[in-house]
């Protein structure tokens, strides 16, 4: 592991691939890490952007246009 080994020396973690982590994850021990709640998207300017893209979605499911980022391509809902 290259945290372990220093190969990189260090890195700020977000997100795991599961969560919550196990109590005893092999990450917990190293001095090289930082690691915040799952909360670096909640900043103003994140908030903002993310309001705002998904009301431009919004938009172009209502004017039955193809929206950008989708939950489910397989289906296509008309509102």
């Amino acid at each position: 592991m290259a945290l372990k080994n220093k190969t990189i020396a260090g890195a700020a973690l977000d997100v795991f691939e599961q969560e919550p982590t196990l109590k005893n994850h092999s990450l917990w021990g190293l001095d090289n890490i930082i690691v915040t709640p799952h909360i670096a998207g909640l900043t103003t300017e994140a908030m903002s952007v993310m309001s705002l893209e998904c009301s431009k979605e919004i938009v172009k499911v209502k004017n039955n246009e193809v929206p950008i980022k989708w939950v489910n391509k397989k289906q296509m809902i008309n509102i």
